[in-house]
């Protein structure tokens, strides 16, 4: 859930959807012209460290706590400067042609969008095809870098990063950034 100072709020998640009897995933992006910041349910608050927003049994009231899912942290500084000096945001679409039980399939899906931030490293949000509805914020790359064109860790590369690591059959993957 992105809410800026000015405008709509919007909600990013991950889309997993069937397709060629398997799943394909792909970002979700959604205005949101009205919503009640209690009933968000869980969202990262950047002037905070290690608070998760979660609802509490009580529909009603919301409450503030320390992460207690693996994962739902982040140790680093508070990023409300950091994202202050967002230059701009470019959707990650990949393009795949490949084959399945011998027959050529192939797809463009937006998988993510590049925060280009002034002065540092980007920040990333990306789809995750581990589960529908999780979009992964990745407020410093690491590993991640390979799917911006750089060169890959070992065991890093943009179709393992995606999730198509172990395909079976040959597949061919491109990676653009659009300016949005």
């Amino acid at each position: 859930m992105i809410v800026p100072f000015h405008g709509s709020a919007i909600r990013i998640s991950s889309l997993i959807a069937p397709a060629f009897g398997i799943e394909l995933c792909r970002l979700q992006i959604e205005a949101l012209p009205a919503f009640r910041a209690e009933m968000l349910g869980s969202f990262f608050d950047p002037a905070r460290r290690g608070h998760i927003y979660v609802m509490t049994k009580d529909r009603d009231a919301v409450a503030a706590q320390p992460a207690d899912r693996a994962g739902w942290s982040y140790a680093g500084p508070a990023l409300t400067e950091r994202l202050s000096r967002v230059e701009r945001v470019r959707l990650i679409r990949e393009r795949v042609t490949a084959r399945l039980d011998g027959q050529p399939v192939a797809w463009t899906a937006d998988r993510g969008l590049v925060v280009d931030i002034a002065d540092d490293e980007p920040c990333l949000l990306l789809a995750s095809p581990e589960s529908a509805e999780q979009a992964l914020f990745l407020p410093v790359p690491r590993l991640h870098r390979a799917l911006l064109g750089s060169s890959p860790a070992p065991g890093a590369t943009a179709r393992e990063l995606l999730g198509y690591g172990e395909w079976p059959e040959p597949f061919e993957l491109a990676l653009e950034t659009l300016r949005t």
